[in-house]
């Protein structure tokens, strides 16, 4: 049984799909030109085991193996992304320190690329906070963060190609290879290394311990103002083409609702910088802008940028996300996470003049063995 909760993106007029896919890659699309992505995130986290008293991922997993099969069998899904947290938030960041990692643990990072190559199309992986920001916790092994960080881009992002069987080229930032760009039907794509953990600022004060040793302040910093000049780019190059329908940014965080949940420890929003630049810059290209992230585990599609948020009244305070004007042309969704291993389907439709549509995947049995169905559901 399908519901229909029709929820769309206003958007200019259609236009022929014009996508970066080389020739040889080429994905088909339907007559309309119209095509799917799909969004994961927050996947795999299970299954888990102990190695002596460490807690360590273990694979295969049922659930995620299914939830591939399940997006492979959709033909209209040109590519994927994963918005990142490969692993449990209480898992060892295990791979590539032979002193440090459990004896006969799987390498978490390596693996992974194994499974995103298990997608038929092209597979785009934006990095999370499980997999870098968060291994200085005891439960993750206490290692380096931003040793963690450039291991991953050593595994994940060394060519100018998608992940994936069916590869398409990306642009790539300098210094900052995770941070990707491309477009497709008019439409720009921009992934940003934006993880949760409020973004790494002050790590050192949060809740969990041991505090983390690196320079997680310097860190941020850098690559927070790489993100902002990134994203800045896109709409840029969105600007400067009267034929772009729209801006896609994806990125791991919840910018939004996680900053005010109680016993976070931050006292500064780790995405104020980025949010100021999103409402800007979305003000002012005038057309939809998506921003795809995870990190809650609350699949949602809603508008929750306002002209205030998040911003500080006179006295300092931190305002909620209900206050200020909702900014009508922005939209945020979050994809499922673990328990909840589903996707997000996204239609693009470049002849519709809402171009986007969104309906959660939901594939019944996961985990259990599959009956060739799934459960498609639209968002409001």
């Amino acid at each position: 049984m399908k519901k229909m909760l029709a929820y769309a993106l206003a958007a200019g007029t259609a236009a022929a799909l014009f996508s970066t896919f080389a020739a040889g890659d080429a994905v088909n699309s339907d007559r309309n030109s119209q095509f799917d992505f799909a969004l994961i995130g927050d996947v795999p986290y299970a299954p888990t085991g102990l190695i002596g008293t460490k807690n360590v991922q273990t694979y295969p997993s049922p659930e995620y193996d299914a939830l591939v099969a399940d997006i492979n069998d959709h033909n209209k899904v040109l590519f994927t992304v994963h918005v990142g947290d490969i692993k449990a938030g209480n898992t060892w960041c295990v791979g590539g320190i032979s002193d440090k990692d459990p004896v006969g643990a799987a390498n978490i990072y390596t693996t992974n690329v194994s499974l995103f190559n298990n997608f038929r199309n092209g597979l785009i992986y934006v990095p999370g906070d499980n997999e870098w920001t968060d291994c200085h916790r005891t439960n993750n092994g206490a290692y380096n963060p931003t040793e963690r960080l450039a291991y991953l881009r050593s595994v994940f992002f060394t060519t100018n190609q998608s992940l994936g069987q069916r590869t398409f080229a990306v642009t790539r930032q300098a210094n900052y290879p995770e941070n990707v760009m491309w477009r497709t039907s008019n439409i720009i794509f921009v992934g940003i290394n934006q993880p949760g953990s409020n973004n790494n600022l002050q790590r050192n004060i949060a809740a969990s311990s041991p505090p983390p040793t690196d320079n997680n302040t310097q860190e941020y910093t850098d690559r927070n103002n790489a993100n902002i000049a990134w994203v800045n780019k896109a709409f840029d190059d969105a600007a400067a083409d009267a034929n772009t329908k729209a801006v896609v940014i994806m990125q791991q965080a919840n910018p939004f609702e996680r900053f005010l949940e109680a016993g976070q420890g931050y006292k500064t929003s780790g995405y104020q910088g980025f949010i100021t630049t999103l409402r800007n810059r979305t003000v002012t290209f005038g057309k939809p802008v998506v921003l795809v992230g995870g990190d809650t585990h609350t699949i949602r599609v809603d508008k929750p940028l306002t002209t205030l948020y998040p911003g500080v009244d006179q006295n300092g305070v931190l305002q909620p996300a209900t206050a200020g004007t909702r900014i009508q042309n922005f939209s945020r969704v979050e994809v499922f996470g673990s328990p909840d291993t589903h996707w997000v389907r996204v239609v693009v439709d470049p002849f519709d003049p809402n171009v986007f549509s969104f309906s959660a995947q939901t594939i019944t049995g996961n985990g259990h063995g599959r009956d060739g169905r799934t459960d498609d559901d639209d968002l409001q």
